[in-house]
């Protein structure tokens, strides 16, 4: 039986980020938990104080995570809620080259938002110039006015803030494939707060659930979002 308390769930509301974006995700983890019976209240927080404080066990867990295995061996981890595919992108007819192999991508200076992992490989890359910003609609000024070469960002963000922000750029930012990664997103639990594990197995029955009786898919309809889950 789930308490009466709410759990605390924590995230980055970004300034530049549109806001159906985020309640497209507090929708659907609402949802799952309420299968349990838990209520749920949502607090903003800069993200890197989000993983601080559920990892000291100040709140119950954090979301819109992406899975790393430093991460896995630190929280709490859901199933996944969300697919993001994250690309690198440039400004169209700028001449830069990318076959895949991120050695090529040395020359560039590439801007990416700052705590966010993209790929382990990209992470760890040491030998790319890159230079971080604080909110991800920086680097879409940044590309535009080419003071970087090139941006990191997930699919769904860039087509959020373009869409929203800079519709004017529609079509002047392209992807350069091959995607960098598929990240996964989860809800991330701190395992400081006992009954942690019996959280993680209610939301992910619920998950379960609201995926097989059409919920997810009303979510989806609802927001103009695709979480990935229903194209498996």
């Amino acid at each position: 039986m789930a308490d009466e308390k709410p759990l605390i769930l924590v995230a980055q509301k970004y300034a530049s980020e549109s806001e159906d974006r985020l309640l497209f995700q507090e929708e659907i983890i609402t949802a799952a938990f309420d299968h349990a019976g838990y209520k749920i209240q949502y607090k903003y927080r800069p993200w890197k104080r989000c993983l601080i404080e559920v990892r000291e066990g100040r709140h119950d867990a954090a979301y819109t995570a992406w899975h790393t295995k430093e991460r896995s061996e630190i929280y709490g981890f859901s199933d996944t809620y969300l697919y993001v595919d994250t690309m690198l992108f440039k400004k169209k007819g700028k001449a830069v080259y990318y076959n895949g192999d991120l050695q090529t991508l040395q020359p560039y200076l590439i801007g990416v938002s700052m705590g966010w992992t993209i790929s382990p490989e990209f992470d760890s890359a040491d030998y790319l110039q890159k230079t971080f910003v604080s909110e991800p609609i920086q680097l879409i000024k940044m590309l535009y006015s080419e003071r970087i070469d090139i941006m990191a960002l997930s699919v769904a963000l860039n087509q959020a803030l373009i869409k929203n922000y800079y519709p004017e750029y529609k079509g002047d930012i392209v992807p350069l494939p091959p995607p960098l990664k598929r990240n996964t997103t989860h809800v991330i639990f701190s395992k400081k707060i006992s009954g942690y594990e019996s959280r993680i197995e209610a939301f992910n029955e619920g998950l379960k659930k609201i995926i097989a009786n059409g919920t997810l898919r009303k979510i989806e309809e609802k927001y103009q979002y695709t979480s990935g889950l229903l194209q498996k």
